[in-house]
């Protein structure tokens, strides 16, 4: 076999994997996140396709996230190396970091150095993340786009289409709307956190409305009742059942 007639070889560490309706790339310096292209597309049995909500707005505002944190705050978030958006498709390419998420790490410690995570992600959470977002501040509850999309388990709950509300103080504040384990990376050695990832469903909402999914111990979700009072804080907003609904949802 003549030397243009060989395999093209395989570069072992680039990774590929589709995870919901996302395709994710791994460089040994870039994350690329895109949506499916047609070839990718799932179905589901009736024929519709098998998407979450907002698909194109919720990578758009990632992009738009990044950009926007970056710039506002010093939270640790990945920089934007490169967009695209080809006939709809959207990708969004972004730095590699070296750490791993943060349950990952977590479970390869022991006792000691696990308590010691958790008081560094609750420090962080205090007195970096929660602190910051809740100084950018609307009087309109949207994305940056002006789109309005809830957080992920109520938007899997319900499916409407949302409309933006005003309100005549700055009452909204920036939330991440996914603060989950497996959305904070972290340093190996330190063990502080590295960046915080998964803006797509970030916007200026309740402040009531950002779950703390990381104190639960465990990768988790709202159950259906607790969505319904996610859903009455969204449509409700400034109504004096914040504080009410918010302990329901808790407890």
């Amino acid at each position: 076999m003549s030397h243009d007639d060989q395999a093209p070889s395989i570069d072992s560490s680039v990774e590929h994997l589709r995870v919901g309706d996302r395709h994710y790339t791994n460089t040994p310096t870039t994350f690329i996140k895109r949506q499916f292209r047609g070839d990718e597309i799932r179905y589901r049995t009736d024929g519709s396709i098998a998407e979450h909500p907002f698909n194109h707005e919720r990578i758009v505002n990632e992009r738009d996230a990044l950009t926007f944190i970056n710039k506002h705050t010093t939270i640790p978030v990945l920089r934007v190396l490169e967009w695209t958006d080809i006939d709809g498709i959207g990708c969004l390419t972004i730095e590699r970091l070296k750490g791993r998420h943060w349950l990952h790490v977590y479970q390869d410690l022991n006792p000691e150095d696990q308590e010691k995570m958790k008081d560094i992600l609750f420090i962080f959470v205090d007195y970096t993340l929660t602190p910051q977002l809740n100084q950018l501040r609307s009087k309109t509850m949207s994305q940056l786009s002006g789109a309005v999309f809830p957080p992920p388990h109520v938007s899997y709950y319900d499916q409407r289409s949302w409309e933006s509300r005003t309100s005549s103080t700055d009452r909204y504040v920036y939330c991440h709307n996914d603060l989950a384990f497996h959305n904070l990376f972290v340093d190996l050695e330190t063990l502080e956190i590295e960046a915080v990832i998964d803006w797509e469903y970030s916007g200026f909402f309740p402040p009531e409305l950002e779950f703390p999914f990381y104190e639960l111990g465990k990768e988790a979700s709202l159950d259906e009742d607790q969505c319904r009072k996610m859903i009455a804080l969204l449509e409700a907003p400034g109504s004096c059942l914040y504080s009410l609904v918010l302990a329901q949802v808790i407890d």
